[in-house]
């Protein structure tokens, strides 16, 4: 007999996010990953664990390039490799991607598992969602066995401090006070989940986890920092939300077995060639993006699981990191077999003061990437885009509306009506052969040109009264810009080095122009943003 336990986590971002300060975030992913990578297959291992009787063909081993392969484990029992193959024969059979199943031999075996597994997770994730499943492969039988999964109370009445309430997360129940941060002597009461988000963010930063944003940190070599203030300085902050691109699609074409556990491998076999291609990528990204500096600072990763990605750092590095990502990414598989389609990755990057609200930025950073993921929609072979917003201001609108009214000009001219789309967001990232529209790639080379030529140094002062013209219609920002050739003659060099030289807009189709321009202007203004008290 054959029996398959599966456990599946809901609302992780809610649960991860719960307190939207970067130690807490970090230590609740630490949390999360321990549990899932580690805790439950070993508590699967204890609890009776076989492989199936009969392994699938097409189980993979571990992948040589794959980064973790050269980490050492804090914690011997902690298998961090990515080998399929190996857990299989363990009776592990998926652990990632918020997704863990096991097989047993009998049912009793595998009850008993479920039974400890629920406990486990309540201790260990409070607050988290989760449904426990349970398959009998033989008489294709399909139990469900979740217990409603509302956080069962962890504590009793006469122990909280005076019952109060956590005030980091605002649910639940206090048990204990603790500091609000080391900077800060304010103290606040804090419940059981807030109190562990706390614990293994110390656990993190003594570099003592082995969840997978732990390792890649520790491997890349960038420094744990407690605050996003911390993380960005004087810059402004910018949050990375990456995936990738058309993943449901790619699942529905592979090929489908008869054969359950056949088919449970093949699956599992893609899922790790995503997996180990994005740590190839964003282990490359990150060196190439420091190569030239002794210390790495300014780039803390949140969450790296499946093919998401979750990246905080300072806003003049945002832009530039995602562009060697996707490169790295298609770099890396152009020598690729043709068993899988390529992944490409869809991001979206949110840039504000490191006080604005991270719910709201994070909000920002995933419509920023079904934004970007607009261009690729009826492409056969999806290639990597981005869209960015960079937000000023205390709070920021909705973002169809924000550009509808900031980035669209419409009005009468010649008794036509004419069209102007102040921005190209979203971009494609990198260059294609054949592409009429720039990429974000050739944004990157033209701020470069502009910024970089010291006889051609570009007055910014210009450069933004010029976007203001645009406001104005295409012929008043024409006769601006070409005014520059004459009133400031390096300006306009840079700027005909960049692309630009008879006119600031691109003809799409009958009256409609679109410019890339201001989205230049953007990115020339990006490292200069600075918060208030060192503006």
């Amino acid at each position: 007999m054959t029996y398959i336990v599966r456990i599946e986590l809901q609302r992780v971002q809610t649960f991860l996010f719960a307190v939207p300060r970067l130690a807490d975030i970090i230590g609740a992913n630490a949390m999360l990953g321990e549990t899932m990578r580690y805790k439950l297959p070993n508590l699967a291992i204890e609890y009776g664990s076989l492989a199936p009787a009969i392994l699938p063909k097409e189980l993979s081993d571990k992948i040589e390039t794959d980064p973790l392969n050269a980490i050492e484990p804090k914690c011997a029992d902690n298998i961090v490799i990515d080998n399929p193959k190996m857990l299989w024969e363990k009776g592990i059979l998926v652990r990632d991607g918020g997704h863990f199943r096991a097989c047993f031999k009998t049912q009793e075996q595998a009850e008993s598992f479920s039974a400890k597994a629920q406990s486990l997770l309540r201790e260990q994730l409070p607050d988290l969602r989760f449904e426990i499943g349970l398959n009998d492969l033989d008489n294709k039988k399909d139990q469900d066995l979740s217990i409603e999964s509302k956080p069962a109370a962890a504590i009793q009445l006469f122990s909280l401090p005076v019952l109060q309430y956590c005030e980091e997360t605002g649910n639940g129940v206090a048990i204990n006070t603790q500091r609000y941060n080391n900077n800060s002597s304010e103290t606040r009461y804090i419940g059981l989940a807030a109190q562990q988000r706390k614990n293994y963010w110390q656990k993190f930063k003594k570099q003592e986890t082995d969840d997978i944003a732990a390792l890649m940190q520790r491997k890349l070599k960038l420094p744990s920092v407690e605050t996003f203030e911390e993380l960005c300085g004087d810059d402004y902050l910018a949050l990375i939300h990456a995936d990738g691109n058309g993943l449901g699609k790619a699942m529905q074409a592979l090929d489908k077995k008869t054969d359950w556990l056949e088919n449970e491998a093949h699956i599992e076999h893609f899922f790790q060639t995503m997996r180990v291609t994005l740590r190839r990528a964003l282990e490359k990204a990150v060196n190439d993006l420091f190569a030239d500096q002794e210390e790495r600072q300014g780039l803390h990763i949140l969450m790296l699981g499946g093919d998401d990605l979750l990246v905080a750092c300072r806003a003049p590095l945002a832009l530039d990191f995602v562009n060697k990502l996707a490169k790295a990414l298609a770099d890396i598989q152009k020598e690729k077999s043709a068993q899988f389609p390529a992944l490409s990755i869809g991001a979206g990057i949110a840039i504000a003061k490191p006080a604005f609200p991270f719910h709201h930025l994070h909000d920002m950073a995933e419509e920023l990437a079904s934004s970007a993921k607009r261009i690729i929609r009826d492409m056969e072979t999806p290639v990597s885009v981005v869209d960015w917003v960079t937000c000023s201001e205390s709070s920021y609108g909705d973002l169809k509306d924000v550009r509808k009214q900031s980035q669209y000009l419409c009005y009468q001219v010649d008794n036509k009506t004419e069209t102007l789309a102040l921005s190209a967001k979203p971009y494609k990232i990198l260059k294609e052969s054949k592409n009429e529209y720039w990429s974000l790639s050739e944004l990157l080379d033209a701020q470069s040109e502009c910024m970089q030529s010291e006889d051609a140094k570009v007055a910014r002062s210009q450069l933004r009264y010029l976007v203001r013209q645009m406001h104005k219609g295409r012929r008043q920002a024409d006769l601006t810009f070409k005014n520059l050739k004459i009133s400031s003659p390096k300006t306009w060099e840079a700027l005909e080095k960049s692309g630009f030289t008879k006119s600031l807009w691109q003809p799409l189709e009958e009256d409609y122009w679109l410019s890339y321009f201001a989205d230049l202007v953007e990115l020339m203004e990006i490292p200069r943003l600075q918060t208030e008290k060192n503006a």
